[in-house]
C-alpha cells in the first residue's frame, strides 16, 4: 500500500504522531511519504533531528519548502530532508492511488 501522511502543526506531539505513524507504516512493508509543511516544517529541524531514523526506515520525507523558506529554516530543512515545491505536492495529492492521511 501506498501512504501519503502530511504534518502540518506545530511541533510535537502532533507531528510526532504523523512521525511514527509513518514509521510502522514503513516497517510493515508499506510505500511511505511524510510530507511537512506549514508549522511542522520546525520539527524536522530540531537537534537531533528524526528525519535520518526515518529515511534508514524508508520513509521518504519532504519539506514544504514554501513552508520552510517562511519560518527562515529553508538552510537547515536542506540539511535534513529534501525540499518539496508546490507542483509536487500538488501531483502527490491528486495521486489517486496513494492513500492520504493529514494531521
Amino acid at each position: 500500500m501506498r501512504w501519503l501522511l502530511i504534518a502540518s502543526r506545530p511541533a510535537a506531539p502532533h507531528t510526532r504522531a504523523s512521525w511514527q505513524d509513518a514509521q510502522d507504516l514503513a516497517r510493515g512493508g508499506d510505500e511511505v511519504t511524510l510530507l511537512l509543511t506549514d508549522a511542522a516544517v520546525a520539527d524536522a529541524v530540531v537537534e537531533p533531528s528524526p528525519v535520518p531514523a526515518l529515511a534508514a526506515d524508508g520513509v521518504r520525507v519532504l519539506i514544504d519548502d514554501t513552508a520552510a523558506a517562511r519560518r527562515g529554516v529553508r538552510s537547515q530543512a536542506a540539511r535534513v530532508g529534501r525540499l518539496t515545491r508546490d507542483d509536487e505536492i500538488a501531483a502527490l495529492l491528486l495521486d489517486v492511488d496513494l492513500r492520504t492521511v493529514w494531521r
